[in-house]
C-alpha cells in the first residue's frame, strides 16, 4: 500500500515540477483558477439562498398569523359562547387585508408586497386553515373542548360571507368593477362568483366543498369589518381576466382600490 501512495505522490510531484519549469502553463493555470472561482460564485450563492429560504418557509405567515375566530369574535356556528373577544374586524377597524391560506403558497410574493413601499401602511392578517387551532372549529359540549373537523365551520362561515357580499352589493359588483378596470386596465376575475345569483349550496357540504369553492389562497379587503373587495388564487397566482399579473401588483391594486 505504501508503494502505491509513493507512486501516486511521485506522479503528482512530476506534474508540479513540470508546471514550475514551464512558463506558459502558469498564467493559463492562474486564469483557469480565477474563472473557476467566478463561475462557482452563483451556484454557491443560490445554494445559500435556497437553504435560507427553506429555513424561513412559513415564517412570514406565522408572524402575521391569527386564528379565524379572532377576526370575527362570537357568532360562528359550532363555537363555545364567548370563545373570542378580539373581534379584529369591527366597525372601527378601518382598512384591513386578510390572506386566507392552507399552506405557504404565495408567501414570498405576499411578503414582498407587504415589505414594499406600497405595502407599508397595510394592516395585514394571515389565516392558515391548516393550523391546529383553525382545524379545530367545532366545540364539543360533552368533551368541553374543540375538536378537529377540518375547519369546516370556518370554511363555511367565510364562504357564506363572500357569497353574501357578492350577491347583495350590486353597486360594488357593477360600478366598482367597471371603475376598477378603467383605473388599472384589467378586469378582476372573481372565481365562481360571476353570476348575479351564486349557488352557495357548497357551503353546506363541509370543509372539502367549501375549500374547493374558495380557491385559496384568497385575499379579502375589509373596511370597518365589511368586505369591499376580494381576489382568488389559481395556479399559484391571483387571477384576473385576460392578464398574467404578478401577486405584487394584484395586491397593491387591491389595497389602493378606488
Amino acid at each position: 500500500m505504501d508503494k502505491v501512495f509513493k507512486a501516486i505522490g511521485r506522479f503528482f510531484k512530476k506534474i508540479w515540477d513540470w508546471i514550475k519549469t514551464t512558463a506558459w502553463v502558469q498564467p493559463l493555470l492562474i486564469v483557469g483558477i480565477i474563472f473557476g472561482i467566478i463561475f462557482s460564485i452563483n451556484p454557491i450563492v443560490n445554494a445559500i439562498k435556497g437553504a435560507i429560504n427553506s429555513d424561513d418557509t412559513g415564517k412570514f405567515y406565522e408572524k402575521y398569523g391569527v386564528n379565524f375566530v379572532d377576526l370575527f369574535g362570537n357568532g360562528i356556528e359550532g363555537q363555545k359562547p364567548g370563545y373570542s373577544s378580539k373581534n379584529l374586524l369591527n366597525e372601527n377597524s378601518g382598512d384591513v387585508l386578510v390572506i386566507y391560506v392552507t399552506d405557504t403558497s404565495l408567501e414570498e410574493d405576499v411578503a414582498s408586497f407587504y415589505n414594499s413601499a406600497k405595502g407599508q401602511n397595510v394592516k395585514l392578517y394571515i389565516v392558515n386553515f391548516s393550523s391546529d387551532d383553525n382545524q379545530k372549529s367545532k366545540w364539543d359540549a360533552d368533551k368541553k373542548e374543540y375538536v378537529d373537523n377540518d375547519a369546516a365551520y370556518y370554511y363555511d362561515y367565510l364562504l357564506d360571507q363572500l357569497v353574501t357580499a357578492y350577491n347583495e352589493d350590486t353597486n360594488w359588483r357593477n360600478s366598482y368593477s367597471k371603475s376598477f378596470q378603467e383605473k388599472y386596465g384589467y378586469s378582476v376575475f372573481y372565481k365562481d362568483f360571476k353570476d348575479d345569483t351564486y349557488d352557495d349550496s357548497s357551503a353546506q357540504g363541509g370543509a372539502a366543498d367549501a375549500h374547493s369553492a374558495l380557491h385559496l389562497p384568497a385575499a379579502v379587503k375589509y373596511h370597518n369589518g365589511e368586505i369591499v373587495d376580494m381576489r382568488f388564487a389559481s395556479s399559484g397566482s391571483f387571477s384576473c381576466y385576460g392578464n398574467e399579473l404578478n401577486t405584487y401588483k394584484v395586491l397593491a391594486d387591491l389595497w389602493e382600490g378606488l
